[in-house]
């Protein structure tokens, strides 16, 4: 019999209410369960590569500090996250994200990710960086392509905190805005010396503020995270 069905009766015996109000908060803790979970589902999946002419320029990668890795590309498997704040991740989390050495960092509430871009060449160069959305849960990633309001996005290097929020959020602690379309992320100038590395983290979150209610449950992406040497260097 439905719930519906159950209030519909004009003559509702003491069992039944008993039924009912038991019924009813094990519902709401059901939804819930549902909101909470969601994340472990759906949170994506990223990459961090070089592109082929800079591969082949002996600009590479690697999750290790002075190691003898010479990758072009890394991936990474996301795990379930739940949502926090910026000014959480900031005062709570961000001291001990960066004190990790290399590879994946991650808690319920963030995934992170430090790698080091190495230049094993004998010239120096500008490299850029472009992180491009490849898959979005409810939506087609076209040129007309807006990032959930809710996904946070930080970037740290030795001279750099950039933290980005799409054009809808009014994050006070984010100094950067996504950009419409698959490339969210466009920047340059990142001077890389003859046989230099720089250590790099990548932090994920969803901002509890933009997510409050089962209506704005985040919509779960996958991207990748694509290093270039600057047009005309």
């Amino acid at each position: 019999m439905k719930l519906s069905e159950l209030w519909g009766k004009k003559q509702v015996g003491k069992q039944t209410r008993k039924a009912l109000i038991f019924l009813i908060p094990s519902f709401i803790l059901t939804a819930i369960m549902i909101f909470v979970t969601f994340y472990g589902q759906d949170t994506g999946d990223f990459s961090i590569g070089i592109d082929k002419e800079t591969h082949q320029k002996n600009i590479s990668i690697s999750a290790n500090a002075n190691s003898k890795e010479n990758k072009k590309i890394i991936r990474a498997k996301a795990r379930p996250i739940q949502p926090i704040s910026s000014a959480a991740i900031k005062a709570r989390y961000l001291d001990e994200i960066l004190k990790n050495p290399g590879g994946s960092y991650h808690s319920e509430n963030f995934i992170s990710y430090t790698f080091y871009l190495k230049n094993e060449s004998e010239l120096a160069f500008s490299i850029g960086y472009d992180l491009i959305v490849t898959e979005a849960e409810r939506q087609d990633v076209t040129d007309q392509f807006k990032i959930d309001k809710s996904i946070r996005i930080m970037l740290v290097d030795e001279n750099n905190t950039s933290i980005y929020q799409s054009a809808q959020s009014s994050d006070t602690l984010a100094n950067q805005t996504f950009n419409q379309g698959p490339v969210i992320i466009k920047e340059t100038g990142i001077h890389l010396n003859p046989k230099e590395e720089k250590k790099f983290t990548l932090i994920f979150w969803f901002d509890i503020l933009e997510t409050s209610t089962l209506e704005e449950i985040p919509e779960s992406i996958k991207f990748q995270l694509v290093f270039r040497i600057d047009e005309g260097y």
